[in-house]
């Protein structure tokens, strides 16, 4: 299936938005076998919208457009909807009744505005919209099928986890898209490919091999179109075993989960519960824990410990520490690491201290080194990292680091 992603929106143009839709649903279609052949992004002129749509229509047999579904002027997607496709608008009962209880149920006054983004035109199949006002539409034309999301991000997540296994029902061909994947942690994509070059060499050829790189991983993904699902699933998996054992103790198999929704699947499933001290990272290690739900049962609390002040004042870090070996250093983020999970009465703490950039290094801590230490009740274990310059990069990748030090040391103590 070829698939296109346009993007709708002034704001995605003149740099106040980052389109993370498009990311997300390059990321999600994909990942059900969609061949993503174009990614689109343009501003809310009717003619510009109406002259994306014939450019999609060239390239894909599916295309996914997000944004200008909003109640202001301009948002204009529905009207280049009724330009393209044809018909008109028409209310529809229980999308209006829907947002009738959402207005009250948040206690602000409806407006008309708000009452007309419950209509489509009649030449689509709405699709309710489980989280905000406008609905989703749905439209099929020349054997082609078009998707109209809204543009705000959890609107447009929330509609397409509810209908996506509907779409992608490939009954015509009988295969089944199958589809796993590994993570390796702290190893380049060049330095991943050149390990794997033998084995990839020998992989059954109906196996597709995707490099999936972010920020301190690579993900390993295969994955086929199957006759024999059942079969391919356990092809694939065993295919993924022989490169977890190129790389022992820096890939891990995650089920086709994001790296911290397995980090929390881990410690939830062991009952561990983990607090951490971070400065360099200001609080990133938490966020990405948090941003798990249920993650609650595995994460007490944390510091930010950016000062020296606070590392001394919150966590007990002797001065004497700081003065001598400095706040990037072995010494202090085992103190820190060790401080944290004591104060926070967790199995595991732990610390991150480094120089995120783009300014801050020495000669001897250039920028980019980060110290990282993980503490529980058998003692510590602590790495020294040289990260690069780049300072976003350099925080994300501490706290993939990080996680990944937890994991080695639970297996490790098993």
């Amino acid at each position: 299936m070829r698939c296109e992603i346009l993007n709708i929106g002034e704001e995605l143009l003149n740099g106040t938005s980052v389109n993370t839709n498009a990311t997300w649903l390059c990321g999600r279609f994909a990942h059900l076998g969609a061949r993503i052949v174009a990614v689109t992004m343009v501003g809310d002129g009717l003619n510009d919208i109406l002259a994306a749509f014939h450019a999609a229509a060239q390239r894909a047999d599916f295309v996914v457009v997000t944004g200008g579904l909003g109640p202001t002027s301009d948002d204009r997607t529905k009207e280049a909807t009724l330009r393209y496709f044809g018909g008109s608008l028409v209310p529809v009962e229980s999308e209006i009744e829907r947002i009738r209880r959402l207005f009250a149920d948040r206690g602000l006054p409806l407006t008309e505005r708000n009452i007309e983004q419950g209509y489509v035109p009649d030449t689509c199949t709405p699709i309710t919209n489980p989280v905000g006002t406008a609905p989703g539409m749905e439209f099929k034309s020349e054997g082609r099928i078009w998707l109209f999301l809204p543009g705000v991000p959890a609107e447009m997540k929330a509609l397409v986890d509810q209908n996506i296994h509907r779409w992608f029902t490939d009954a015509e061909s009988g295969k089944t898209f199958v589809a796993d994947e590994i993570m390796v942690i702290g190893v380049g994509e060049s330095f991943v490919a050149d390990r794997i070059a033998p084995w990839q060499a020998q992989l059954p050829a109906h196996l597709a091999l995707a490099y999936l790189p972010s920020a301190g991983l690579v993900r390993i993904r295969l994955s086929c179109f199957s006759e024999d699902a059942g079969h391919d699933r356990l092809l694939i998996r065993s295919e993924l075993q022989k490169v977890l054992a190129i790389f022992p103790g820096e890939a891990f198999y995650t089920a086709m989960e994001e790296w911290n929704h397995h980090f929390y699947r881990v410690l939830h499933q062991q009952n561990i519960s983990l607090s951490v001290a971070e400065s360099c990272t200001g609080g990133y290690l938490a966020h990405r824990i948090t941003s798990v739900p249920g993650s609650s049962s595995i994460f007490r609390g944390g510091v930010v410990a950016y000062h020296n002040d606070i590392k001394t004042e919150l966590l007990g870090v002797p001065a004497t520490t700081l003065e001598r070996h400095g706040a990037v250093s072995r010494e202090t983020v085992e103190q820190m690491a060790f401080a944290v999970r004591s104060r926070f009465r967790t199995h595991m703490g732990v610390a991150i201290s480094g120089v995120a950039g783009p300014d801050g290094g020495t000669p001897e801590k250039p920028v980019g080194t980060v110290w990282i230490a993980v503490a529980d009740n058998l003692g510590v274990e602590k790495a020294m990292f040289l990260m690069g310059t780049d300072r976003i990069r350099n925080i994300e990748k501490s706290a993939v680091m990080a996680m990944k030090m937890v994991l080695n040391r639970l297996a490790t103590a098993r």
